[in-house]
């Protein structure tokens, strides 16, 4: 049975489609999902009153980081349920990197996460996370593919 689960989400609609499964599976044993988050350093503009702002890089990390717990923690608290204990991680790096050693220092038993499915010439240039992990972990995995899966 698999009892730590870990979640890597994005923030879009896509990677939290991993979370039904995952709390599907963590349910009967009373497991523990761990939702972990990357932050992404974007905002280096921002609006203010007198035109637009910028950010500093450590302003912009600091930005990110609580972004990210954030999103994290409205994320836990939609999805509390009694028999599930929910964790939250934030964790700088590389996105693959990050899931394989979060896994392994968490000795997840599993990792539970979505792909875009992409194929051809758009996966050799975006890459896959989801590819990248799967060759670098000691974990199973349950890889959740998009409902209207395309080609495009």
């Amino acid at each position: 049975m698999f009892e730590k689960i870990l979640v890597p989400l994005d923030g879009s609609e896509l990677s939290e489609s991993a979370l039904p499964p995952a709390l599907a599976i963590a349910r009967p044993v009373k497991g523990t999902v761990i939702l972990l988050r990357v932050p992404v350093y974007e905002k280096v503009l921002l609006p203010a009153p007198e035109g637009m702002g910028l950010l500093l890089p450590d302003q912009s990390m600091n930005l990110a980081r609580h972004q990210a717990r954030e999103y994290l923690e409205g994320i836990r608290q939609t999805n509390a349920h009694p028999d599930v204990v929910l964790r939250t991680r934030v964790v700088e790096g590389d996105e693959a990197s990050v899931i394989v050693d979060t896994a392994a220092q968490e000795a997840a038993d599993l990792i539970v996460m979505s792909t875009h499915g992409r194929t051809g010439l758009r996966r050799w240039v975006y890459g896959s996370v989801c590819e990248k992990v799967m060759h670098n972990t000691a974990a199973s995995m349950l890889i959740v593919r998009p409902p209207a899966y395309s080609l495009n």
